[in-house]
């Protein structure tokens, strides 16, 4: 009942709410990755509190790719220790990075009225516009320069692959 989904229903009842093992530690490594279609100016990025105003990360950074394969963290936006306003309004960061992907990786929950560490939130809403060819161009070079590790000329490379949370448009 609190899939990927909820964070973009346009429900503030609803919500996503992640999974993990220890509930009696704040330490967590989850992340939600937004994926926008094609490569776009992402202006901000609001998160909103879980209704009852709990469980909104203490410790996140936001991260840009235009792949999906690495994600270059966004300077300024490694956040810790983060205190939201209170209530269920919506955390707003100006970001203003161009890319295709966005991705919020959390490393610390905050706890909820019975002192569980959790992490949850109602809704998550990007404000997005149209990039140039320009800034298009740029991030595709940027992306391009991250350090990849070469791929091995083998055709069957047995792999397994988890997603703590992931969102895609339908």
């Amino acid at each position: 009942n609190y899939s990927a989904d909820y964070l973009t229903d346009g429900n503030m009842e609803s919500s996503w709410c992640a999974q993990w093992l220890n509930v009696e530690n704040p330490s967590c490594d989850e992340y939600i990755i937004l994926d926008f279609g094609e490569v776009c100016k992402v202006n901000n990025i609001t998160l909103f509190r879980h209704k009852d105003g709990t469980s909104f990360p203490v410790d996140f950074s936001f991260g840009w790719s235009e792949r999906g394969e690495l994600y270059e963290e966004i300077p300024g936006f490694s956040l810790t220790g983060y205190t939201p306003a209170g209530g269920n309004v919506g955390e707003e960061f100006r970001i203003r990075t161009v890319a295709r992907y966005v991705k919020i990786r959390i490393t610390k929950r905050s706890p909820n009225p019975d002192g569980n560490y959790m992490l949850a939130l109602a809704e998550i809403e990007a404000g997005v516009t149209a990039a140039t060819d320009e800034e298009i161009k740029e991030a595709t070079n940027k992306d391009a320069a991250f350090e990849r590790t070469p791929v091995v000329d083998d055709p069957v490379i047995e792999a397994e692959a988890s997603a703590s949370s992931e969102n895609r448009p339908k």
